[in-house]
């Protein structure tokens, strides 16, 4: 790393805001990235957790850089992308996305710039909808034997108890009662 030049105040540095990335970890829960920040990361067991360990680490993260003398990059932001970039294809898809293009009577950069966009937003439903039904998993409760036409391994239901009791939210479902429900 370079030695940091003309140097701002640590508190200007410490305000900057920059782009956080999440994932989710392989060993479980999410994994926080500062791309900016060479080697900043940390992680935690929920996206509120990995939020709050990350924010520790990018300041901790500049105030070690700041005392060394490093230099501390500034976040990327908007006006560094110009929305043009050079893309090498087939020639065969070349002539797919044009005659695609044709038929829609869209010029071939905004049937490229449509398929980029709904492929990105595909990506991110995905990924919502991905988070909301682990969510949703390690929240349900297994009250008695389920009613199924497969049979469910003892160490799934085990495991599935053990989050249950873990689970703040699971104690608003022990307090239904279920007999008073069936019979109503």
């Amino acid at each position: 790393m370079r030695i940091r030049g003309e140097a701002k105040p640590l508190e200007y540095y410490l305000e900057l805001n920059y782009p956080v990335t999440l994932y989710r970890a392989e060993e479980g829960g999410f994994a926080a990235e500062i791309e900016d920040l060479q080697g900043c990361l940390t992680q935690g067991e929920t996206i509120e957790e990995a939020i709050e360990n990350i924010e520790e680490a990018r300041q901790l993260w500049i105030k070690v850089a700041y005392e060394d003398g490093v230099e501390i990059p500034i976040p990327r932001t908007d006006e560094e992308y110009s929305g043009r970039f050079l893309v090498r294809i087939p020639k065969s898809l070349h002539r797919r996305l044009t005659e695609q293009a044709r038929y829609e009577g869209v010029s071939l950069n905004q049937h490229v710039e449509s398929m980029l966009s709904a492929g990105v937003s595909t990506q991110n439903i995905i990924e919502i909808i991905s988070a909301g039904l682990d969510k949703v998993s390690r929240q349900i409760v297994v009250h008695r034997p389920l009613a199924v036409s497969y049979p469910i391994s003892q160490p799934y239901v085990r495991w599935m108890t053990e989050v249950a009791r873990q689970e703040p939210p699971i104690q608003k479902f022990r307090e239904i009662n279920y007999e008073a429900l069936e019979a109503a």
